[in-house]
């Protein structure tokens, strides 16, 4: 039978649950800042269960090295 945890048990483990948190929100929006502010292209993809690559978005940069509106691009397969 697992141990039975104390209320200061219970509140340290969400504390740090808390700042786990805190940090991976900031983390990811140093990542997001970096990508948008960036002069290189970007284009982003995901591998779906089907094995499908499908294209889920880019940072402005491609948009304007490539002179082209990449969200048109959203949803749609490499093959």
């Amino acid at each position: 039978m697992p141990k039975k945890l104390t209320y200061e048990e219970i509140e340290n483990k969400l504390k740090k649950l808390s700042q786990a948190a805190v940090e991976r929100k900031t983390i990811e929006e140093a990542y997001r800042n970096i990508v948008e502010n960036s002069t290189m292209g970007m284009h982003f993809y995901e591998l779906q269960d089907n094995d499908r690559l499908v294209f889920i978005g880019a940072n402005p940069a491609a948009d304007k090295l490539l002179g082209i509106d990449n969200q048109a691009y959203i949803g749609k397969t490499i093959e």
